[in-house]
């Protein structure tokens, strides 16, 4: 994992968090404009913070914490987090499903 990622989550003292980066999330960060602070996922109602840089996370972290995922411009990446293992994974697949869908639907 990036130094800056793993440094990120260490400082959001998150008990599970991921990353991910592919090509759902390249594609989804070229449809969204340089000054949007959120995204909306109209069919489920789910808000997911963007951050232009890992540096806002401790800034943001009361907003984005709530949120358990924030798409990150610079270094082009989704971080996802959840409270335990068993939730992780079924969460990131909830997540990646909810960008997909973003992606498909703009």
């Amino acid at each position: 994992m990036d130094e800056r990622v793993m440094n990120a989550i260490m400082n959001m003292n998150l008990p599970v968090a991921l990353s991910m980066s592919s090509d759902i999330s390249s594609n989804l960060f070229t449809k969204v404009s340089p000054n949007q602070t959120e995204l909306v996922i109209q069919l489920r109602g789910a808000r997911i913070p963007i951050l232009d840089s890992l540096q806002e996370i401790l800034a943001r972290r009361s907003e984005i914490i709530e949120a358990m995922a924030c798409l990150v411009r610079e270094e082009n990446v989704v971080l996802l987090w959840a409270n335990t293992i068993d939730h992780a994974l079924p969460h990131c697949s909830d997540i990646e499903q909810m960008l997909m869908e973003t992606v498909s639907y703009c």
